[in-house]
């Protein structure tokens, strides 16, 4: 077996991205929930920012000079002091910049929830960007998870979080539309 290369630079993310728009057409995670294709190769990229928002925004900015929309997921910072309010309510937000700049690129914005005040907290992120899909949580407002959600029982998944694929492989896999139907999920500041 051929060892490949797990190289997680931008000229991998960069051949990675030529590869997927050769073969795939590329969606955002709400625009499929709400208007699934039945063409052979769907592909929808996601991006968990729950570090390094400027990174993200670089890499919003990158793909939209390439013609590639994603979906951005961004989680709350506890300790993140990206607006001017006062008291305790000033400490804890979303990175406000990366968000409307992800936003203006025509990336979708959602949220990454985790279990408190996540209701409080969709109706800031809402402030910022219109959100339509969260990651762990699910209500009537929201078209849905893509970790959950029946929509995407049949894509085959991939995810830089361990490190553990090689992105040599794939790119093959891409350029050979050897999986219909795929979800990457791809943390920016691993990429930059």
């Amino acid at each position: 077996m051929k060892l490949m290369s797990r190289d997680f630079t931008l000229k991998k993310y960069s051949e990675l991205v030529l590869a997927l728009l050769s073969k795939y057409r590329t969606m955002t995670v709400a625009d499929y929930i709400s208007m699934p294709i039945v063409e052979k190769h769907v592909a929808i990229m996601r991006h968990d920012v729950a570090r390094n928002p400027e990174k993200a925004a670089k890499l919003a900015l990158w793909e939209k000079q390439r013609g590639l929309r994603s979906t951005y997921y961004f989680r709350w910072d506890p300790k993140a002091v990206y607006w001017s309010g006062t008291g305790a309510e000033r400490y804890g937000n979303f990175p406000e910049l990366a968000v409307v700049e992800a936003k203006l690129y025509g990336h979708e914005v959602g949220m990454l929830c985790d279990s408190e005040d996540v209701l409080k907290k969709l109706e800031r992120l809402n402030t910022l960007a219109p959100v339509r899909t969260a990651v762990g949580y699910s209500s009537e407002e929201l078209l849905g998870d893509p970790d959950t959600a029946p929509e995407f029982s049949e894509f085959v998944r991939f995810s830089d979080a361990d490190r553990k694929w090689s992105s040599d492989g794939l790119i093959e896999a891409l350029k050979a539309g050897k999986h219909p139907l795929v979800i990457i999920s791809i943390t920016p500041g691993k990429w930059l």
